[in-house]
């Protein structure tokens, strides 16, 4: 008898596959032989795992191709404005609260932590994408991708401290 093993991640479909739960013999030729059945993938199913697989190397959690694509900091000035964390660790320069976000919007700012999680969410699907951004000579950058219908959200980064718990908050209010 066969049966169908899925994986649901986060509301996605993630992966189906047939698999066998005990085998089957046919005895006598004149009875059918039971075949596993065949999943067929469409073209938009190869384009998600395309995009699953071009996140991944962007360091980007993320189904949908929203993230930010991680620049190491290239071309960002530390003598910037922007909102602090409360221990001043991390200072996010970009986006502003209340940014309209789309596609090509630049992530800014400086840390004196080695590395930067970036979280994405949206007021209808929640997180949308989260990451890590390199930080190099005390700044991180990245490029927006934006793929959502809200139009409202946040974006918050944060570092972790050495028990993995989130440090050095900053989340801002955003528009889409």
């Amino acid at each position: 008898m066969a049966a169908i093993l899925v994986t649901i991640v986060g509301g996605y479909l993630i992966y189906a596959k047939s698999v066998n739960i005990w085998p089957l013999q046919s005895y006598r030729s004149d009875t059918p032989t039971i075949s596993e059945p065949k999943i067929n993938k469409s073209s938009s199913d190869q384009d998600v795992a395309q995009k699953n697989e071009t996140n991944a190397t962007q360091g980007n959690n993320s189904t949908n191709g929203t993230g930010v694509v991680d620049t190491n900091g290239v071309g960002v000035s530390k003598n910037q404005s922007g909102i602090s964390s409360a221990s001043g660790m991390i200072t996010l320069f970009t986006p502003k609260e209340n940014q309209k976000l789309s596609d090509g919007v630049s992530v800014e700012g400086k840390s004196s932590v080695d590395a930067v999680q970036y979280r994405l969410k949206d007021s209808l699907h929640g997180v949308i994408s989260q990451g890590r951004l390199t930080v190099k000579n005390g700044v991180f950058s990245g490029t927006l991708k934006i793929h959502t219908n809200a139009t409202e959200g946040t974006f918050e980064v944060y570092s972790s401290d050495a028990q993995g718990r989130e440090v050095n908050n900053i989340k801002v209010e955003v528009r889409y």
